[in-house]
């Protein structure tokens, strides 16, 4: 699942973390439920992998896996 930009990293979903920037517009407790739904799916869909689009070592860690292919940025 590509998670996008609603995190800039998996730590953001895992603990449930807001991105902390002035320009982020989006209402901080939507923002708060699209985590809370990621962290729920990515403990409880075992065949399910969320890429989030900014997180650099989590693409560098499916790459490895096959999880995506190389080409992806």
């Amino acid at each position: 699942m590509l998670a996008g930009d609603v995190a800039w990293h998996m730590d953001a979903v895992r603990l449930n973390r807001v991105k902390d920037a002035p320009w982020i517009k989006e209402p901080a407790e939507l923002m708060a439920a699209e985590l809370d739904w990621l962290n729920g799916l990515s403990r409880n869909e075992n065949n399910l992998s969320i890429v989030i689009s900014h997180d650099d070592e989590q693409r560098r860690d499916y790459i490895a896996r096959g999880i995506l292919g190389d080409g992806f940025e």
